[in-house]
Parts: structure tokens; sequence; C-alpha cells
């Protein structure tokens, strides 16, 4: 039986640039690198107990 949550965060990240164009020509940046540092944040504080990490 799964159990009912009524609250939750979830993480949502938009990476624009991802190091690589549409033709797989590398660009001058790579977002992902952010979003995984986000990430990782996010996922240490939910591990750690807080309900609200980014608020």
């Amino acid at each position: 039986m799964k159990a009912k949550v009524s609250d939750y965060e979830i993480y949502m990240a938009i990476a624009e640039d991802i190091g690589y164009d549409a033709t797989g020509r590398p660009t001058a940046s790579n977002e992902l690198e952010a979003v995984a540092r986000e990430l990782s944040r996010f996922i240490a504080h939910i591990e750690a107990g807080d309900p609200r990490p980014f608020v």
C-alpha cells in the first residue's frame, strides 16, 4: 500500500545552455553544472529532514 503525502517539495530546473548547440557544437557555457550543484543542495536538505529546503 502506498502512503499518502499531502505536501512535499519538488526540485525543478531549466537549463537553456547545456554546453552544446543543436548541431553538437560546443557553446561558451554549461548551465548543467549549476543545476547539479543546486540539486545536490536540495537532496542534502531533504535527507536532513528539512521540510522546506529553499524557503
